[in-house]
């Protein structure tokens, strides 16, 4: 690999995302050592607003200690910082979100709303960008719901988070067409420990995949720390199955599960120890669709472990 020119090994690397220098590490030559290279000095802004003012902000690195100061912050050359991540624990300040997008213009940058209403003058500044990651951490009020909906028209939603007490059905039949969205990626549902599982959210998204399976090639749903939503995913499968789970998964060949994994698997969601790959298959012949399904078989870290 050594007969590629190094300045485009160089760029490569630099616009590779995150996850994927894993996997340009273990090239050899020039990819493997700018592989190394770029992950270590490649950073992820974090930050905190509340009242109009930072309540805390860092960069975030995977081979060193977070860098806080707002001086240090801002010395790192710009294109080292691939994502922008702005917790809003207020009502979404248009003006600081336009500042934060300056100082990071070569990042993907992801809004993340802690409270119940949306600001309509930061929906504004918010469906001007190109591509954002959107998170509801809360239950939104009836009067936000319009203004979810005029983000998810604009058509740059490309990845979304959600806390399972928020996947309401209102703001789920809200959501579905974003799923069907071309630029958007992924859907994350989670849930904090020991919180009950009390929506039906898995079961719907996943009907509305077997109704709209071809609009939604691709995508894929991330389901974090919680049984409940195991078992909505247990009871969906059993209801298309009358002969159980073993019937209705099946265990993917060796070249299915490379192509998987080269192409979505490890490229979305880093599994430290990932299960096989399952499929399960719905429809009948030209309108058949395919649902993939992988587990973290790791045991689940303790804080401050």
């Amino acid at each position: 690999m050594n007969t590629v020119p190094y300045a485009f090994c160089e760029r490569v690397c630099d616009i590779l995302a995150t996850k994927k220098l894993d996997e340009a590490e273990k090239l050899s030559s020039y990819y493997g050592t700018l592989a190394r290279i770029v992950q270590e000095r490649t950073a992820l802004y974090v930050c905190a607003v509340e009242n109009g003012i930072y309540v805390t902000e860092y960069l975030s690195y995977t081979t060193r200690e977070n860098v806080t100061s707002r001086e240090e912050i801002d010395a790192v050359p710009k294109n080292h910082v691939c994502a922008a991540t702005i917790n809003f624990h207020d009502a979404g300040e248009r003006q600081l979100s336009q500042e934060i997008v300056s100082r990071f213009p070569y990042s993907e940058h992801k809004f993340v709303l802690h409270l119940s209403s949306i600001n309509p003058a930061w929906v504004d500044f918010a469906c001007s960008l190109k591509r954002i990651g959107l998170g509801i951490l809360e239950k939104l009020e009836s009067s936000a719901i319009p203004l979810l909906r005029k983000l998810i028209n604009n058509g740059t939603i490309f990845e979304l988070l959600m806390k399972s007490e928020v996947c309401e059905s209102e703001t789920i039949e809200v959501l579905t067409p974003l799923f069907c969205q071309e630029q958007f990626q992924a859907l994350h549902i989670g849930s904090l420990c020991g919180t009950p599982w009390e929506t039906s959210a898995v079961h719907d998204i996943l009907q509305f995949w077997s109704m709209h399976g071809e609009k939604m090639r691709g995508k894929w749903l991330t389901l974090m720390y919680s049984s409940g939503a195991v078992h909505d995913l247990e009871t969906f499968l059993h209801q298309k199955s009358a002969l159980g789970l073993e019937d209705a998964l099946k265990v993917c060949s060796k070249e299915e599960c490379h192509f998987i994994d080269k192409y979505y698997r490890h490229h979305n969601y880093h599994f430290k120890t990932p299960s096989c790959v399952y499929k399960f298959e719905d429809g009948e012949e030209d309108e058949r669709r395919r649902l993939y399904i992988s587990f973290e078989c790791a045991p689940k870290e303790e804080p401050n472990s």
